[in-house]
């Protein structure tokens, strides 16, 4: 695929109210900013096409969370992942979510462009507020993750670096003795 066959289908979504923007090649790999007016809100989502995959990215907070709410967050984030089809949620390095699908350029056509589109918005649609509310009230976080099952000899800590803005990774350990 090509970044010409791209544009030509991105033109046809116009008629759906996606616009697009061609924000040239980087490192070999070209980009697009999508947007899509809701009744709610303006989504966008950026797309980068390399040599062999299409790859579609989509900011879910414009911040990242509050260290407090990270771990019902994250394990929320999971079992969403879990759920979904087509699409997962990630973080990037400023702890950042994001919503990314990936599919290979040779399964590429304008149908399957609409659905992972389609499939985008719905998902923003439904998860965004539960995410930005878990991302960010920390009784809330509390409250959800009281709700999950509990093990009596796991304990699960978040690694943060020495700046405590960022995760850097998740620690389990089991408890010794009563």
């Amino acid at each position: 695929m090509r970044n010409e066959q791209l544009n030509s289908y991105f033109r046809m979504l116009e008629d759906d109210g996606w616009t697009y923007f061609y924000h040239g090649a980087q490192q070999g790999t070209d980009w697009w900013k999508l947007r899509f007016k809701t009744p709610e809100r303006r989504i966008e989502l950026y797309v980068s096409l390399g040599k062999d995959c299409l790859l579609w990215q989509m900011p879910m907070l414009n911040d990242p969370p509050t260290p407090s709410c990270w771990l019902a967050l994250y394990r929320y984030l999971l079992q969403v992942n879990h759920e979904i089809k087509l699409a997962k949620f990630t973080l990037d390095s400023d702890n950042r979510i994001w919503m990314v699908v990936e599919i290979l350029t040779t399964t590429c056509s304008y149908a399957t462009i609409k659905a992972v589109l389609t499939a985008m918005r719905v998902y923003f649609e439904h998860y965004h507020r539960e995410i930005e509310m878990l991302a960010t009230n920390v009784e809330l976080a509390r409250a959800w993750l009281s709700l999950l099952p509990q093990s009596d000899d796991l304990d699960i800590t978040i690694v943060r670096s020495d700046s405590e803005e960022h995760a850097t990774g998740v620690e389990l350990q089991q408890r010794s003795g009563p």
